[in-house]
């Protein structure tokens, strides 16, 4: 039995079905759930450390996904930067006002519930947690590291960048993020 000619002929002016992949970072961004920010200009050295992280604080309701974290350091020496996970540093802090949604299409402008935070001039060290590694920061340079939503922590988390100060000699950084907030279910 031949097909009729007119239903092929329909079937092919039906628009065809097709799939657009986009990068959870940017899905997240068209809803209002990914955010940027730094901290200011971190001097550290001669006996006192710095740090910038991340704190999902206990009642957030979100959980925080970590895209994209980035060191500057514009000092003529390198210094080590240690990442840790749910460790804790005593002291004062102070929160980034240096924090924006990635989507400023949105009215109002959403607001994270993570906070960005950050310490400079510290004698202490991180407590608890996990270092699973650490990078060195080349003078003058700016070291970049993709998670793509990789580490992920839960309300009452942390990410912290501790830096090392390259012996006595006074360093200058700065510690960046990108990240997303999930409502939790």
């Amino acid at each position: 039995m031949a097909d009729d000619p007119k239903e092929g002929a329909t079937r092919m002016c039906e628009r065809p079905s097709y799939t657009i992949n986009i990068a959870d970072s940017v899905f997240q961004a068209m809803q209002g759930k990914y955010f940027l920010g730094q901290t200011k200009l971190l001097l550290f050295g001669d006996g006192g450390h710095a740090w910038g992280g991340l704190i999902n604080p206990p009642d957030s309701q979100v959980t925080l996904f970590i895209n994209i974290f980035t060191v500057t350091n514009y000092s003529p020496y390198p210094f080590v930067a240690q990442i840790w996970f749910n460790s804790m540093i005593t002291g004062p802090m102070t929160i980034s006002n240096k924090v924006t949604p990635a989507n400023f299409a949105l009215h109002p402008r959403p607001k994270p519930r993570v906070e960005l935070q950050f310490a400079e001039s510290i004698p202490v060290h991180p407590t608890g947690g996990v270092n699973p590694f650490s990078r060195i920061v080349a003078p003058r340079s700016t070291m970049v590291d993709h998670k793509s939503g990789e580490f992920i922590l839960p309300p009452g988390g942390s990410f912290l960048i501790y830096l090392v100060p390259p012996g006595a000699c006074l360093a200058r950084a700065r510690v960046a993020f990108g990240w997303w907030e999930v409502d939790e279910c």
